[in-house]
């Protein structure tokens, strides 16, 4: 999304995944309002504002970890994920740990 600091993006955001609900109108998500037919919309995850990450682990096993709760996607999914964004599935390093690029 796309707009100026406090245009309510976040706000957008928070109340379709139902952790707010809206003072007018509706959100609808998969044909279901959102605080009244549904809770929360059962096959959506999110991240709003700052990502928070078990840095003990991996950037792999940080993704076991978050896909345990749903089952949603396999290990070999998360690995091709990975790569595709340039990373080493099997790189043992913890997240936030970065070399310095000089």
């Amino acid at each position: 999304m796309i707009g100026r600091n406090g245009f309510g993006k976040t706000v957008l955001l928070k109340c379709i995944c139902g952790l707010l609900y809206p003072s007018t109108g509706t959100v609808t998500v998969g044909g279901k309002v959102v605080g009244k037919e549904v809770d929360y919309p059962g096959n959506i995850g999110f991240i709003i504002e700052s990502p928070g990450f078990l840095s003990r682990y991996s950037g792999l096993k940080n993704l076991k970890y978050l896909a345990s709760i749903r089952e949603k996607i396999r290990e070999d999914e998360m690995r091709k994920y990975i790569e595709l964004v340039g990373l080493n599935p099997d790189d043992k390093k913890h997240v936030g740990v970065m070399k310095k690029i000089r």
